[in-house]
């Protein structure tokens, strides 16, 4: 799970670890700009109670989701709605759809892949209608994680950049727009999959919440 989502400036599991493995037995951990919930997380794992604190709703949103347990039933229900979600983005043929209000959008998505983006996101506000809302909410991640594969953007150091774009170059193997989008939501929702099997301690006590620590 801490790979579900990457926050640029974020600090590693791998050290969260080690400094929760220099205390000798830690009774409760506080987080006081948890990000997307590296350190409750591995509370989580560990049994350990954790109270974490951001001011961005979007990352307290999406470090409960994380630092949740689910239920095989709930996992089931992601992967049925994940197919319905892949076929319908492939069958529909709508063109007036949502763009987000991006300035300059197209630098970061190429308009082909955005109109594959907007359908997808389209099917799964289709497929969500009488969803459980933690089904609906591993979509969006999902989502969320395709947006960034697809986007013309750089994370190979710590800040973001525009990959280059070279109109003229030619792919030896050229993939439509559409194959490049669903491939990257399918993969997305595999690696859920596969990260929601992992179990967290159902000992820890965990709190996320929505606040300004300064």
């Amino acid at each position: 799970r801490h790979g579900w989502l990457r926050l640029t400036p974020a600090y590693s599991a791998q050290l969260a670890g080690e400094l929760l493995d220099s205390r000798s037995s830690p009774q409760r951990v506080l987080d006081p700009f948890c990000g997307t919930g590296t350190t409750p997380l591995l509370c989580a794992e560990r049994g350990i109670d954790a109270c974490a604190v951001d001011i961005n709703p979007f990352l307290v949103w999406f470090a409960t989701l994380k630092c949740s347990p689910f239920t095989r039933a709930e996992v089931q229900s992601f992967e049925s709605a994940a197919r319905a979600v892949t076929h319908a983005a492939t069958t529909d043929g709508a063109t007036d759809l949502w763009t987000p209000p991006i300035h300059d959008i197209h630098k970061w998505w190429a308009p082909d892949t955005l109109r594959v983006l907007s359908r997808l996101r389209s099917a799964i506000a289709g497929a969500v209608v009488g969803k459980k809302p933690r089904t609906r909410d591993l979509l969006r991640v999902a989502f969320c994680r395709t947006l960034i594969e697809c986007a013309n953007v750089s994370f190979g150091h710590q800040s973001m950049s525009f990959r280059r774009r070279d109109d003229g170059a030619q792919d030896l193997f050229p993939e439509s727009a559409e194959s490049r989008v669903i491939g990257a939501f399918g993969r997305a929702c595999a690696d859920l999959v596969a990260s929601l099997q992992e179990r967290l301690s159902s000992a820890a006590e965990l709190r996320i919440l929505l606040g300004d620590s300064r």
